[in-house]
């Protein structure tokens, strides 16, 4: 069975979805398609919109298929396991203050991470 990669949008400080980071994940609607298939792994990205530092702070896997939201139905709770955090977050940007060339296109709140989580493999031996 083909695994699955995301990148989950999470901020960790102020956030207008109901997540609860290593827990559970809120999401709306659109993105239900993303949760497909039993073997879903995830990096958390925290994004520089809202004032979060733009960085990767974890990972884990999707523990369940996604569940409605009883007071939101516009929006879904996916359970979250096996998450970890880094011990140091990894910047978006290099020290140089440029893009990372093969991150550039994190314009989406989920884009599949297309390396066969090669970089969440490299991450969790240096960071964990």
């Amino acid at each position: 069975m083909k695994k699955n990669c995301l990148v989950l949008t999470q901020s960790r400080e102020k956030s207008e979805y109901n997540d609860f980071i290593g827990s559970f994940y809120h999401f709306p609607k659109k993105y239900l398609g993303q949760f497909t298939g039993s073997q879903t792994e995830f990096i958390y990205y925290e994004p520089t919109k809202g004032g979060g530092e733009g960085v990767y702070f974890g990972y884990g896997k999707i523990a369940g298929q996604p569940a409605q939201d009883k007071k939101d139905p516009d929006n879904f709770f996916v359970p979250v396991s096996d998450y970890k955090s880094f011990m140091v977050p990894v910047s978006l940007k290099a020290n140089l203050g440029k893009h990372l060339p093969h991150i550039t296109t994190l314009k989406m709140r989920f884009e599949k991470f297309r390396l066969n989580c090669l970089m969440k493999s490299v991450w969790m031996e240096k960071f964990s």
